[in-house]
């Protein structure tokens, strides 16, 4: 452990915490010379952590956590992951006793969390490529994959979960392009390396999708007023942001779009109460799709 100028209270009762969940146990001989203060001070500090619930007496001037401490480990190691995965916006997690009340919600299924249904190959896709592709991108390492009946040879920039889909983003002969993981048939990771483009590393910092692209079409839409209440609700599109609120309640609204796959099944799901207003050939392209559909 690491010695220590002077801190406030307030500090040494968070160091202690946190050299108790770094070995487990500390003595106040060791946390005397350490925080350089009289032996009292110290006694004083591990009484308010007893009494707090996260520390306890074991025998001498030992002391060991308890699970309310493992719990605070936990619980940093919870939020990150929370952070992680994008469900803290959807979680109490101001809430103190959240994590700690989460076995007994599983047991008794109180609450429930419906996330969407991945593929059905998505573990065994992560098992042959996810560790390499991670390693591939740490390194600047590049790749040889089989993709849609052709070798390719990439540079790995990213990787993104979306609606239970995973998927890469990586550079082809210099251009951003975005493969699914459940399409790439096989994948060597070569020797040789790469420099990677600072303009596509801050592309991918802006833009939260996996249809990562540098040209951005604005998207111009009307949605009906039965439709209308649940755009209002939350952002249904990529970068939603509602223009005009209409008197008879229905929207125009515009969304930033770099895939037209990115916008066409949400408007299919949505159908009537959705068109497109601009550009005028993206509704063409959409209205001949159906129509040929309906052919079908």
């Amino acid at each position: 452990m690491t010695t220590y100028s002077r801190h406030s209270g307030a500090e040494r009762l968070t160091l202690i915490i946190m050299a108790l969940c770094e070995q487990n146990l500390v003595t106040r001989s060791q946390l005397t010379v350490h925080f350089r203060v009289a032996e009292r001070t110290i006694f004083r500090d591990l009484k308010k952590l007893q009494e707090m619930g996260l520390i306890q007496h074991k025998e001498g001037e030992v002391y060991t956590r308890t699970p309310a401490t493992n719990l605070i480990m936990q619980t940093g190691i919870l939020n990150t992951f929370a952070d992680f995965t994008d469900v803290s916006k959807l979680l109490p997690l101001n809430q103190a006793d959240f994590w700690k009340k989460m076995p007994v919600r599983v047991e008794q299924k109180r609450v429930t969390i419906l996330g969407p249904e991945s593929e059905h190959s998505v573990q065994v896709d992560l098992r042959k490529h996810f560790a390499q592709l991670e390693n591939a991108i740490v390194n600047h390492r590049c790749c040889r994959i089989y993709y849609k009946d052709k070798t390719r040879r990439i540079n790995p920039c990213r990787l993104s979960c979306l609606q239970g889909v995973w998927y890469l983003a990586a550079t082809e002969s210099h251009k951003l392009k975005t493969f699914t993981l459940s399409r790439i048939d096989w994948l060597d990771v070569l020797r040789d390396t790469f420099i990677p483009d600072a303009t596509i590393e801050n592309l991918l910092a802006r833009q939260n999708t996996p249809w990562w692209s540098a040209e951005q079409t604005m998207v111009t839409l009307s949605v009906a007023s039965a439709a209308a209440p649940y755009f209002c609700r939350r952002n249904l599109l990529p970068e939603q942001q509602i223009v005009l609120t209409h008197d008879d309640g229905s929207l125009t609204l515009t969304s930033t779009i770099a895939h037209q796959n990115q916008l066409f099944p949400i408007i299919r799901y949505w159908l009537p109460h959705l068109r497109i207003i601009e550009p005028v050939t993206w509704q063409r392209v959409l209205e001949e799709e159906i129509k040929n559909v309906l052919v079908l």
